[in-house]
C-alpha cells in the first residue's frame, strides 16, 4: 500500500511540475507546436501562379518560372528558376518545396519521381487551350489555396468575353513569337493564343497549320495577315516595328500596307488563366481599328 501511495505522490508532482513548465513558455511556442507548418509552394505555371496570387497562397510562394511575372510582387520577390522545362530537381529541392505545380509536358517522368521520393506531392496540369480549360484549372488550384471561393474569377472572365464586340471585317492575325531574327515562329491552331484570337472576334491567320511552327517568307505571303500580334518583349528584340517589317515577306502582307501591329504583355497573352476574358477584350478593341 505505500508502494502504491507513493507511485500515486509521483505521478501527481510530474504533473505539475509539467503544467508550470508550460505555463512559463510564451504562448506563440505552445501554439506554434500544435499548429502545421505551412506548405512552400513552387509553381512553374504563369497562369497557376496567378491562381495562387488572386485567391491568396495557403503558404509560402518559394519559387517560380521565368513565365510567371504577375502579379508585380511575384517577379520582385519570388525565386526564378528560369524557363521550366530546363529546371532540374536539385534546384526546385533547393527552396524545400512541399509542392510543386508544373506543365504535364515541362517536367519528364524521372524528375517527377526524383521529387516524390524526396516527399514533394507533384501536380502535373495540362495547358489550357480553351476558355473551359482555363475555368477547370481555376477550380482545380483553388484546393490549394485559402479561397476556396473561385466562381469570382470565372464570372470575371464571362463578364468580360460577354464585352467582345463584333467586328464589321473580321481580321485574320497572326501572332509572331520572336527572341530576336534568330528565333521566330507563329501560333497555329490548338495554341491558346489560336484560341485567344478567335476568342476576341478574329480569325487566325496561320490555321492551317497546327501548334507553334517556324516563320517563314513563303508562309506569310500564304497567309497574308491584316494584323501582326506579339508580345512587348518580342517586338522589342527586334528593335520595333521597322524591325518586324525588315523580316523576309513581311512587306507583302496587308499588315505591313496597314502598318497593323499589336503588342501586348507576354504575361496576359502566353496563358489561358484567370486574366483571359481582360486579354480578350483588350485584343478585341484593338483590333476595332484595323476591322473597317
Amino acid at each position: 500500500m505505500k508502494n502504491t501511495n507513493l507511485i500515486a505522490v509521483a505521478l501527481i508532482f510530474a504533473f505539475v511540475i509539467s503544467g508550470c513548465s508550460n505555463k512559463n513558455k510564451p504562448t506563440d511556442q505552445i501554439a506554434e507546436k500544435s499548429q502545421p507548418t505551412e506548405q512552400r509552394i513552387v509553381s512553374l505555371n504563369a497562369a497557376v501562379t496567378e491562381i495562387l496570387a488572386e485567391l491568396g497562397i495557403d503558404g509560402k510562394l518559394v519559387g517560380r518560372d521565368a513565365t510567371s511575372v504577375y502579379p508585380q510582387w511575384v517577379a520582385d520577390s519570388v525565386k526564378n528558376f528560369g524557363p521550366p522545362w530546363t529546371v532540374g530537381p536539385e534546384a526546385l529541392l533547393s527552396v524545400k518545396p512541399d509542392i510543386v505545380f508544373a506543365g504535364s509536358s515541362e517536367l519528364d517522368p524521372e524528375k517527377v519521381k526524383t521529387l516524390e521520393n524526396a516527399g514533394v506531392k507533384v501536380i502535373l496540369i495540362e495547358k489550357s487551350k480553351t476558355a473551359d480549360d482555363a475555368k477547370k484549372l481555376i477550380a482545380t488550384v483553388s484546393e490549394f489555396t485559402k479561397n476556396h471561393d473561385y466562381q469570382y474569377l470565372i464570372d470575371d472572365i464571362d463578364s468580360n468575353l460577354a464585352k467582345v464586340e463584333t467586328l464589321k471585317k473580321k481580321p485574320k492575325v497572326l501572332f509572331v513569337y520572336a527572341r530576336g531574327t534568330g528565333l521566330m515562329q507563329v501560333a497555329g491552331s490548338g495554341t491558346s493564343i489560336d484560341e485567344l484570337i478567335k476568342l476576341s472576334g478574329a480569325e487566325n491567320a496561320a490555321a492551317d497549320i497546327e501548334n507553334m511552327k517556324p516563320l517563314t517568307p513563303e508562309g506569310l505571303v500564304k497567309n497574308n495577315p491584316d494584323v501582326i500580334l506579339m508580345f512587348d518583349s518580342g517586338i522589342k528584340s527586334l528593335g520595333g516595328e521597322n524591325g518586324l517589317f525588315d523580316v523576309p515577306g513581311m512587306k507583302e502582307t496587308n499588315a505591313f500596307k496597314n502598318k497593323a501591329v499589336i503588342s501586348m504583355e507576354s504575361s496576359l497573352l502566353s496563358e489561358l488563366g484567370p486574366r483571359l476574358g481582360q486579354a480578350a477584350y483588350s485584343l478585341n478593341q484593338n483590333l476595332k481599328t484595323y476591322a473597317k
